[in-house]
């Protein structure tokens, strides 16, 4: 199921139908061989054993194959496995999303997992833009090369733009927070202009506008001990529709900023109505009386 979700993301819609015939007929031959396999093994009564090295052996290889292939799919999985535990992941506006393009990310940078967020509600592998400081920890380093993460600073910027302008060339997707810093305050930051150098050399390739909410005030911003919260968050990360590749720095931001909005009009449209809350309140109120006095008078709320 995932991976015929992603084919038919990945592939063109003029030959859609031509690929998952493609994918069925290979799916079917396949079954078929090992079924002759099976067979060969019974009628000449070879041990089971064997037939199970020899699937596990296929099976195997193409693991492999999938993880250098699709190392994207491996790491959704486990970031899943992990952060799952604390938070739920709510995606919007992936329909905007243009397979046979390439792909800019643009949006707001608020968590040090912003980048994770991102990546688990993407569904194809996302090329980041980081900054060289923590792109080359020696721990870090092979991780982030196998990964195809793009290092910037402010020395070498002209060669990470061009690497980004042939990914994008090349029909990738590349992400990088036009803040340039994490947020201090949760709000949208001024966003500069570099990306446009990157942009202004591509071909067949878009901007997409992206607002991740409910990570500020997570043990992983800038945001005070006190509005710091250590129970389970909601997390959102939604996709505006595609723009113009030589959108300025402020057309950009205008759009994450209205996205920005659309998410927590949506997140405040699932909040308790407030009606409901306060008549909870007010039966609370009237088994635990606060004011004796006022209550001793049995006036009645209305």
């Amino acid at each position: 199921m995932p991976l015929n979700a992603l084919i038919q993301f990945a592939s063109p819609q003029k030959i859609l139908g031509k690929i998952l015939a493609g994918n069925n007929f290979i799916q079917n031959v396949s079954m078929f061989l090992f079924l002759i396999l099976t067979a060969v093994f019974g009628y000449f009564q070879f041990s089971a054993t064997g037939l199970f090295y020899i699937i596990s052996t296929i099976a195997f290889i193409g693991m492999v194959y999938t993880f250098i292939k699709l190392p994207q799919s491996l790491i959704r999985y486990v970031l899943r496995m992990i952060i799952g535990f604390k938070y739920s992941l709510h995606v919007d506006g992936l329909k905007n999303i243009k397979a046979d393009k390439g792909i800019l990310l643009l949006g707001n940078h608020v968590s040090f997992l912003d980048w994770a967020m991102l990546q688990m509600a993407y569904p194809t592998q996302i090329r980041f833009v980081m900054e060289r400081t923590y792109y080359e920890k020696w721990y870090a380093k092979p991780f982030f090369d196998f990964f195809g993460v793009i290092p910037i600073s402010s020395r070498g910027s002209k060669s990470a733009l061009i690497k980004v302008t042939e990914a994008l060339n090349r029909g990738e997707t590349v992400a990088l927070f036009p803040e340039g810093h994490l947020s201090r305050n949760g709000h949208l930051g001024t966003f500069q202009r570099g990306f446009e150098i990157a942009a202004k050399e591509a071909k067949n390739a878009v901007i997409i506008p992206f607002y991740i909410r409910g990570l500020w005030e997570d043990n992983f911003s800038y945001a005070s001990k006190k509005m710091k919260r250590n129970k389970s968050k909601e997390i959102s990360v939604s996709f505006a529709a595609s723009i113009d590749i030589l959108s300025s720095a402020s057309e950009v931001k205008k759009s994450v900023f209205d996205l920005s909005v659309q998410s927590w009009k949506h997140y405040a449209e699932t909040l308790p109505v407030f009606t409901k809350s306060m008549d909870t309140f007010c039966k609370i109120c009237r088994l635990k009386p606060l004011y004796g006095r006022f209550y001793r008078s049995r006036s009645k709320w209305t």
